[in-house]
């Protein structure tokens, strides 16, 4: 895995994919022992659909109050294309994404 800095957490679609289930679960628990905001990075896909362990790992974001992004640029030919995933075009929307967000959480909304 790859970090574009030590806050947020870039994960590349493929690799995440790959993942055996005790890779996953291994993943999930070192989220959990310190929770990043995360960007899944599909940008060189041309599809992308929801798969178990996405919607698993989106689960654990979500409980420990954190964000997660997904960098699709077709996102309105995807399944994704949904209010329940933040899927933007590119990696700058994405870190911008996170970055409105923790404004949001710091605020209290």
């Amino acid at each position: 895995m790859e970090s574009t800095n030590e806050a947020i957490l870039t994960i590349p679609w493929v690799e995440f994919l790959s993942q055996s289930p005790a890779s996953f679960t291994e993943l999930c628990r070192t989220f959990e022992n310190s929770p990043q905001d995360t960007i899944i990075d599909a940008s060189d896909q041309s599809e992308m659909s929801i798969s178990e362990n996405l919607v698993a790992f989106g689960t654990t974001v979500a409980q420990h109050q954190k964000t997660l992004v997904l960098i699709f640029p077709a996102a309105g030919e995807s399944e994704l294309n949904s209010t329940d995933w933040n899927v933007v075009p590119t990696q700058q929307e994405a870190e911008d994404f996170i970055s409105f967000e923790r404004m949001q959480r710091d605020l209290g909304f």
